[in-house]
């Protein structure tokens, strides 16, 4: 499937290290980017990409009106790129249409991750991110927080089903992180999306769920092993 992808970013740096990861993997397509604030909107209505790559904390992008345009786009989803903000702030704009959100300090895989899980229809966050929103609230689950709970079925990337069996087989992250070839904050934030989507709060939650889907078998795991983490 190639994705297609358009960029709302008028900041340097960031747009040319996006295009440059973009460019960098098969299958996605970069389709445009932001240069004129005044016809932005009618463009992305052009050319209806499958991901808009944006901080909405950029007065250009105007996103309060993206949101009430994406009404016409069903199949273009919001990928927002932000520094660090407060929970309220992030909070409004998943409201407001944001489907999935990493920070600028986030590394390429994460960024790769975040698009071809949002491709796929399914949210992407930055642990952080999580860490916020889930702060002073008795939720454990991301869906609940953001008031988007919904009855589908848990489902999980083979990338998270990996990163499930190594620690449910008791690997550390700095282990699970050199056997896939990714930074450790990729795999943290890949073990918080996933005990976000199971509704799980600690390691042993994440081994009763391999145990159970048949990820692992029982006795590859030493329970005496197993920390609250």
């Amino acid at each position: 499937m190639q994705i297609d992808i358009y960029i709302a970013e008028n900041n340097f740096l960031i747009k040319e290290g996006l295009k440059a990861i973009i460019k960098s993997v098969p299958g996605f397509n970069l389709v445009g980017e932001i240069t004129n604030a005044k016809n932005f909107h009618k463009e992305l209505l052009n050319l209806q990409p499958h991901i808009i790559i944006l901080d909405y904390t950029n007065p250009d992008v105007q996103f309060d009106k993206l949101a009430i345009k994406l009404s016409f786009l069903p199949q273009t989803r919001i990928l927002a790129l932000t520094p660090m903000h407060n929970r309220g702030l992030i909070a409004s704009a998943l409201h407001k249409g944001v489907f999935s959100h990493i920070l600028f300090e986030c590394d390429r895989q994460e960024i790769i991750d975040a698009i071809n899980f949002s491709a796929k229809g399914e949210k992407f966050f930055c642990g952080k991110i999580i860490e916020l929103l889930l702060s002073g609230s008795n939720e454990s689950n991301i869906d609940a927080v953001i008031s988007k709970v919904n009855c589908d079925p848990i489902r999980l990337s083979d990338r998270e089903i990996e990163i499930v069996r190594l620690v449910a087989e008791g690997y550390a992250a700095k282990q699970v992180a050199d056997q896939l070839c990714l930074s450790i904050h990729t795999v943290n934030t890949h073990r918080k999306n996933i005990m976000a989507k199971l509704n799980v709060n600690n390691t042993a939650g994440l081994v009763m769920y391999a145990i159970r889907e048949n990820i692992i078998a029982p006795n590859k795991f030493l329970f005496s092993g197993i920390s609250a983490a």
